[in-house]
């Protein structure tokens, strides 16, 4: 039997409906004893049933994002822009009653015991801000995930690059996005624990399947130009444009 300080966690955060970049991680990770998801499962996306379909299939501990939020909140979509609104309607429009019960059930921020270690998660929001957790990012802000909670090892994800940073004697661990990169690496992001040490990982996989999935939907033909560009984020690796921060962080060789 394995001890529950050697098994392995796999750990993986921000697919946002890319179920090839997630499948190309579970082929990589072939064998995991436990398995953290840190939220963000299927919006914006253009395979979002399917992301669902393989990511529930997955026993863990799967945390709420605000993505998923979204996806359970019709409301605060109101102000969006409309391509962005027209995307996220289909992707509603594209689950299952079976799969919107699997993101209302996903689990709120907090201590957890996974593979006999206490760790935090959390999607990574400060205080419930969409603020983005950056390696530079003020020390506050980082202590502010914990709210003052007691294990030393933190899990986030939401900003969507892969760095870990040391305060005091607790230490911060962001795997990366394992189907939305923003600093030009189209690779699936994530990060095992092996033996209480935490591992950044990263695989590439063909984006052919998901530009072929987003040509496919329909009420996107109303808007050429950002389904062109949409399909140009994911096959770039910058999957919000080349705007900065992310792009100053690809300079400095972040993934």
């Amino acid at each position: 039997m394995t001890h529950p300080l050697q098994s392995k966690i796999l750990v993986i955060s921000d697919i946002h409906g890319n179920r090839e970049a997630l499948q190309a991680v579970l082929d990589s990770e072939r064998s995991f004893d436990e398995l953290v998801f840190l939220g963000d499962a299927v919006a914006p996306s253009p395979q979002p049933a399917e992301t669902v379909q393989l990511l529930s299939e997955l026993s863990g501990i799967h945390i709420c994002g605000n993505h998923d939020r979204v996806m359970v909140n019709e409301s605060m979509t109101e102000n969006w822009p409309k391509p962005w609104k027209v995307l996220d309607e289909w992707v509603r429009s594209s689950l299952s009653t079976n799969d919107f019960e699997y993101l209302r059930e996903l689990r709120p921020d907090g201590n957890y015991k996974v593979g006999g270690k206490d760790l935090y998660l959390c999607h990574g929001e400060s205080k419930g801000q969409t603020r983005h957790l950056l390696p530079h990012s003020p020390m506050s802000e980082f202590l502010a995930l914990t709210r003052d909670e007691d294990s030393d090892m933190v899990l986030f994800g939401h900003s969507h690059v892969q760095f870990q940073k040391r305060i005091g004697n607790k230490r911060f661990f962001n795997p990366g996005s394992v189907g939305q990169n923003r600093c030009g690496n189209p690779v699936a992001c994530y990060g095992v624990i092996e033996d209480g040490e935490f591992y950044h990982r990263h695989v590439p996989y063909d984006t052919t399947p998901l530009i072929e999935a987003i040509y496919a939907i329909e009420p996107l033909n109303e808007f050429p130009e950002f389904r062109e560009w949409f399909g140009e984020t994911l096959t770039s690796g910058f999957g919000v444009g080349k705007s900065e921060p992310w792009t100053t962080l690809a300079d400095q060789g972040y993934i």
